[in-house]
């Protein structure tokens, strides 16, 4: 019995693989350990099938969303390999596909400001119709703003306010020449445009502006609320010191400049003037026609500036030989640039005045500002001016006769401006 008992259960697991024949117990054995093993080899392979069709599985339909996500052809076509048709295949993608609603207007103009800015040249830029307007207001005239020369600072390239206008808005609402433009209306405007600066200080009459200022000794952004108001456009100042000594403070070559400037020249000439300092520090710049015009008073006859576009070719302007017959000092700072800087060199090679102060800026190109059928317009770089000694100081600078440094601890302490009283100094010696 207890044979035929092994023997059947033997049959039964090895699918006669002994020919019902009759075995012992130690054979027994030995079949049913290899059974066990063929079993557990059948389960590993099984369970890693397993594994691999699912791995498959989930594999292929990552993929697939892979492909939904990244690699969907869209169904719309580019007609041929131009820009144009291109930019009218992404719009089309954009309105049968794009989730939200879409600003067309805010998207062109985003477009047109990217193209200008891919010239990664910070004085070409584009402007939309509104901020074409502002930057074309008429500066001889009225205008609604605060009241505050803003320039930019030549290494941050944040704008700052150079000064405020006496019994301005911006002076009666505590800003401070040297503050720091952070912020206009909580909008961060460091690294913008000065142009677009400006215009989004400028706004309607009696509405407010919020900004943020930083200023020297204060660790957190200030914010000051100024009410804009009509301001009356002064391009200068003036004065006369001790000794005759004629004082004019230009703050921009506008248009305006020159009427003013001659204006006060001849007041100061009538007061009994022996000598003038004209003072252009943080002088940003301005119109080409206007400094050359002014430059043109102090000049023998000669080249004033000439330039060079990018065909070798531009605009030479030479002096009338006005030539006021003055001693003449040019006060100069680090943030005197562009046409400051041409009035500063063309005077510098003619050997008509001392330059006194720090290096200038080194702005040595001129923009050009386009105005497009739509209102819209650009800003441009057209090509680079050279000085009557056929140099570009762009990147460079010009380099005073007499350097020194503005001790400004000193002057916020007691008023004592050392950049002029140096300025004194040395026209008190050309004088003798």
């Amino acid at each position: 019995m207890e044979n035929e008992t092994v023997n059947e259960t033997v049959n039964e697991g090895v699918d006669s693989a002994v020919n019902n024949e009759v075995i012992t117990l130690e054979e027994f054995e030995r079949i049913k350990k290899r059974e066990r093993s063929s079993g557990r080899l059948q389960g590993v392979l099984i369970s890693l099938a397993s594994v691999v069709i699912l791995a498959l599985f989930l594999l292929s339909g990552y993929l697939c969303v892979k492909t939904y996500i990244y690699g969907r052809t869209p169904d719309v076509k580019v007609l041929n390999n131009t820009s144009e048709s291109k930019i009218n295949a992404l719009w089309r993608v954009i309105n049968k596909y794009y989730l939200w609603d879409v600003d067309t207007e805010k998207a062109m103009d985003g477009m047109y400001k990217g193209l200008m800015n891919s010239l990664e040249d910070p004085y070409s830029c584009y402007y939309t119709k509104s901020e074409m307007d502002e930057l074309l207001e008429d500066a001889s005239g009225e205008y609604s703003g605060i009241g505050a020369y803003v320039s930019v600072d030549p290494e941050s390239k944040i704008p700052y306010i150079a000064r405020p206008m006496p019994d301005s808005p911006a002076e009666k609402a505590g800003v401070l020449a040297g503050d720091y433009i952070y912020e206009i209306d909580g909008e961060d405007v460091t690294g913008q445009d000065l142009n677009l600066v400006v215009s989004k200080i400028k706004g309607p009459d009696k509405t407010d502006v919020v900004l943020g200022l930083r200023r020297e000794g204060e660790s957190e952004l200030i914010n000051i609320t100024v009410k804009r108001g009509k301001i009356e456009v002064a391009m200068l100042e003036s004065r006369m010191l001790e000794d005759k000594i004629g004082y004019i403070w230009l703050y921009e070559f506008e248009r305006p400049a020159v009427t003013q400037f001659n204006k006060a020249y001849d007041s100061l000439e009538k007061e009994g003037m022996k000598s003038l300092i004209i003072d252009l520090r943080s002088n940003p710049g301005g119109d080409f026609d206007a400094v050359v015009d002014l430059a043109d008073e102090f000049l023998p006859e000669g080249t004033i500036v000439y330039t060079k576009n990018k065909n070798g070719s531009g605009d030479k302007r030479t002096s009338d030989a006005k030539c006021k017959n003055i001693p003449l000092v040019v006060l100069v700072d680090r943030n005197s640039a562009s046409a400051s800087e041409i009035f500063t060199g063309t005077l510098k090679d003619h050997e008509v005045a001392t330059i006194v102060g720090e290096n200038t800026f080194g702005k040595g190109i001129v923009q050009a500002v386009l105005t497009l059928p739509d209102g819209t317009g650009v800003k441009i770089t057209e090509s680079e001016y050279y000085l009557p000694n056929d140099e570009c100081i762009h990147g460079v600078g010009i380099k005073p006769d007499v350097e020194v440094e503005f001790d400004g601890e000193r002057y916020r302490k007691d008023g004592y401006d050392s950049q002029l009283e140096k300025a004194i100094e040395v026209i008190k010696t050309k004088m003798k």
